[in-house]
């Protein structure tokens, strides 16, 4: 869901939010800044951090940049691309047996990714939003963060682990066009049994 209204001081104000039952995503961003809200200021860690989100990890703050394609921060149109992506770590192959996942197949798994890739959505948005990001494989999120990283930051957290040795392969992924800053972000856990999760993120 997106609604936008006038701000008090004449400015845009947008909240966009997205979820599904294993992860939800809300945005929003005004013109005051309020206090941050990073990793930095979080007093513990229930799970993996954030991909950007420390002031050290994060890219110097820079004058919005024209993004090459979809709105710049100045518009009064935003494009958002919110969508599953099914982890191949769920996504069943067999009908016959319940156990055999799309994760056991190297092949087909990356062919999927390459596709996602593609889908020109993705390209035209100033903000994607998935659910059910693959975090638990190592060359699908390296595919995808390395073609995306050139013209979006990145943000996202893993589910909670479900014990102190067993992690959800799954979370939240989003990507904000570079002609967006983000000026503060926050992790929630919901703390319950489906290992639900969110990310609040302000930008400007």
């Amino acid at each position: 869901a997106v609604w936008r209204k006038q701000g008090r001081d004449g400015r845009m104000l947008w909240a966009v939010t997205a979820g599904t039952a294993s992860a939800s995503v809300l945005l929003g961003w005004t013109a005051p800044v309020g206090p941050r809200l990073d990793s930095a200021s979080r007093s513990a860690r229930r799970h993996p951090a954030p991909l950007c989100c420390a002031d050290d990890q994060r890219p110097a703050a820079a004058a919005p940049e024209s993004s090459g394609g979809g709105a710049s921060s100045s518009s009064s149109q935003l494009r958002v691309a919110t969508f599953n992506l099914l982890c191949p770590a769920y996504r069943r192959m067999s009908a016959a047996d319940d156990d055999v996942r799309e994760s056991e197949f190297a092949d087909v798994y990356t062919s999927r990714c390459e596709r996602i890739l593609q889908f020109e959505p993705l390209w035209s948005a100033d903000i994607i939003c998935a659910q059910e990001f693959w975090y638990g494989n190592d060359l699908f999120f390296d595919t995808m963060i390395g073609r995306l990283e050139p013209r979006f930051r990145m943000h996202g957290m893993q589910r909670p682990r479900i014990s102190a040795t067993v992690s959800r392969p799954d979370g939240l992924f989003m990507a904000i066009s570079r002609a967006w800053e983000v000026v503060h972000e926050a992790d929630l856990n919901f703390e319950d049994a489906a290992g639900r999760g969110a990310q609040v993120l302000q930008l400007r």
